[in-house]
């Protein structure tokens, strides 16, 4: 009797967590190992090899992309890892939002010794040819079909919020709003690609700053009375606007730091940089302590999404399609998506330690957390045509 052939199951895709513990076991044996093994030597010589010539198939091109980025933003140590750690098929089969945010987590490592270890055993050779060049015809040939278009309109205007709370099973721990998108004239000085909305009347969320750095981190400090004829302390609202690249720097330590979308300043003759983010102290009293808002690239709002809502988010035209782990779609026309709830270990990869700990003490997720809520409310992100604004509810 012949025994039927026992088939292989299907390899499941990596996510970006899964990826990133390969990462770091590999890294650990290679920084202890003398030499490398039989195995380990033909992934690195396959992956150089790759470099330098162009392949033909469509998979061994996603890959050979990926290891020019690898290369790009972490040299040839971070490709000699990549190859041992994950290889030809485990990149193959990632999806893009999840290698995307694999390639941001590689950057932001990029000078620790996970990646800057000299002791890797090598013996590979280099990339041949101008980097870019090579990036730029290996983009267009991958992803000619993933070009995302986002409509933003240059007239004044500003409509009313109509938001639409959407409940979906499929999608997990996210959850969908859509509101109109709120758009102003008013600019920044040197900025060519965004501008700063001023006289907001809708607070942005940002993270804690002891009272001792405000003046040091934020160039903007507003106080805003709740009502007519009170000027109490306890009925206003404090802002800080525009935080330092140094504030940013000790505040956050995760993915999110590359995110940011910085401004260009320039006074008595002299150019700096400001990140765009809002920190907001509601009136005292309420249910939050403190709201902050950051404003995210728009090559960045895939890889967040990802990394916190296992959500992919792309623009066709003027509809934004959202989809979700299992499957589901949604479709936003000519609107806001905001995606509401996030992970505890999510919140630490993107935020880092200290923001995770600032919300883990806000009395909003300590509500959630006695209602047995496990991905938090108090984190939340709104994609727009030029991007995203991400929101952060801390406690003090």
């Amino acid at each position: 009797m012949v025994r039927p052939a026992r088939q292989r199951l299907p390899r499941k895709p990596l996510t970006i967590a899964q990826a990133w513990d390969k990462v770091e076991s590999a890294a650990y044996s290679l920084g202890t190992g003398e030499y490398l093994g039989k195995k380990d030597s033909n992934r690195v010589s396959k992956a150089f090899f790759l470099l330098n010539h162009p392949p033909q198939s469509t998979s061994h091109r996603k890959y050979r992309l990926f290891l020019l980025r690898v290369n790009e933003k972490c040299g040839p140590q971070g490709v000699r890892l990549c190859a041992v750690a994950l290889g030809h098929d485990h990149i193959r089969d990632m999806s893009n939002g999840h290698r995307d945010a694999l390639l941001c987590k590689l950057g932001e490592m990029k000078h620790q010794p996970l990646i800057k270890n000299l002791s890797f055993p090598s013996g590979d050779t280099q990339v041949d040819g101008p980097l870019n060049e090579q990036l730029t015809k290996e983009t267009q040939i991958i992803r000619s079909d993933d070009h995302e278009s986002s409509p933003c309109s240059n007239s004044s205007r500003t409509t009313t919020p109509r938001p639409l709370l959407i409940n979906n099973a499929e999608a997990d721990r996210s959850i969908a709003s859509i509101g109109e998108s709120v758009n102003s004239e008013s600019g920044c000085p040197l900025d060519d690609d965004y501008h700063i909305m001023e006289n907001r009347e809708i607070a942005r969320i940002y993270p804690s700053v002891p009272d001792c750095y405000a003046d040091q981190y934020f160039t903007t400090v507003s106080r805003l009375p709740q009502n007519d004829g009170q000027d109490d302390i306890t009925n206003t609202q404090e802002i800080f606007e525009h935080a330092s690249l140094a504030g940013i720097a000790t505040v956050f330590s995760g993915l999110i730091c590359g995110a940011i979308r910085t401004t260009l300043f320039q006074a008595n003759g002299e150019k700096y940089s400001k990140a765009s983010v809002t920190t907001v102290f509601p009136p005292w009293g309420g249910p939050v302590d403190c709201l902050l808002s950051l404003e995210v690239c728009e090559s960045w709002v895939q890889p967040l999404a990802m990394a916190l809502f296992s959500a992919t988010v792309k623009w066709v035209g003027k509809t934004l399609h959202v989809g979700f782990e299992r499957g589901t779609t949604l479709t936003v026309p000519n609107s806001e998506a905001t995606l509401k709830g996030v992970e505890n270990e999510a919140i630490a990869m993107v935020f880092g330690s200290e923001i995770q700990l600032a919300i883990k003490e806000s009395r909003i997720r300590l509500r959630e957390l006695e209602e047995g809520k496990l991905a938090t409310e108090c984190v939340s992100m709104i994609v727009t045509g030029k991007g995203a604004i991400v929101n952060l509810s801390l406690g003090l």
